[in-house]
């Protein structure tokens, strides 16, 4: 009787060593942290997908000596979970990046709406790119991968883990680096293409002076941004499909060099 009371103890604790890890990136995730997803299902998932986890492994945990050790090693294990949260939804605030830099170079930098989900000001073309990616994602099975990445980070990050190392930052910071040149790649046409056109726009300034170029240049931008926006979205595509792809890498490059 004292064993099984002593392995239902034990799987108690491990479950929620778990569950504070699951937390962790339904919290951060822009995916499945969004506020229009109601609290019960991101709870119940959560809890499901750590029951899932602690019978699919066989979990060796030693029960901490007090209530502060477990709840330090709780802590700890929600920081798993953030990290692999935060890196996903650095690389949404990637393609944020270029939609804010093409409203700027189109006219629309003034025009920010406010998304009512992270209730933060975000730009027009950036609020419709970041949804397109999210259609992607989805279409493409791509929210497998972070759950696959939740779940199989146990094999790299065990239970019970000592320390987290510095050098998580040092990643972190080579991750904002690489998001950033492929949000500027991103917008990298539209702008050409802006620049192009307030070339020919100082032209015409100079050549026409009596014309007023500000009430003409504006709705030609827009137009030609439009158009420019429309042929570059198949290159965009592959653009979020880099950005796709380097959720896992950046996962898995965190959690073996960040955690030890």
């Amino acid at each position: 009787m004292e064993e099984v009371f002593g392995y239902l103890l034990n799987s108690s604790y491990v479950f929620f060593l778990i569950l504070a890890r699951m937390s962790g990136i339904f919290i951060a995730s822009p995916i499945f942290g969004r506020r229009n997803i109601p609290a019960y299902f991101k709870i119940g998932f959560a809890f499901f997908l750590s029951i899932i986890v602690m019978l699919s492994y066989n979990f060796s945990y030693t029960i901490p000596q007090n209530l502060i050790e477990f709840v330090l090693e709780v802590a700890k294990e929600f920081v798993v979970g953030l990290v692999i949260g935060f890196i996903s939804y650095m690389i949404f605030s990637a393609i944020l990046l270029a939609g804010q830099i093409i409203d700027n170079a189109i006219g629309f930098g003034m025009a920010n709406v406010i998304d009512p989900l992270s209730e933060i000001q975000v730009p027009l073309l950036g609020n419709f790119l970041y949804l397109y990616m999210l259609v992607v994602f989805f279409a493409t099975d791509n929210h497998h991968i972070l759950i696959r990445a939740v779940v199989y980070s146990y094999k790299i990050v065990p239970l019970g883990y000592s320390s987290i190392l510095p050098q998580i930052s040092q990643k972190f910071i080579t991750f904002f680096i690489e998001l950033f040149v492929i949000g500027i790649e991103i917008s990298l046409p539209i702008l050409m293409s802006m620049l192009v056109v307030d070339i020919i726009l100082g032209i015409l300034s100079r050549a026409v002076p009596q014309m007023n170029v500000f009430m003409v240049g504006l709705p030609i931008k827009i137009a030609i941004g439009f158009l420019v926006l429309v042929i570059v979205l198949p290159i965009m595509n592959k653009m979020i499909f880099v950005l796709l792809d380097k959720l896992s890498i950046y996962t898995y490059e965190a959690l073996r060099g960040g955690f030890k």
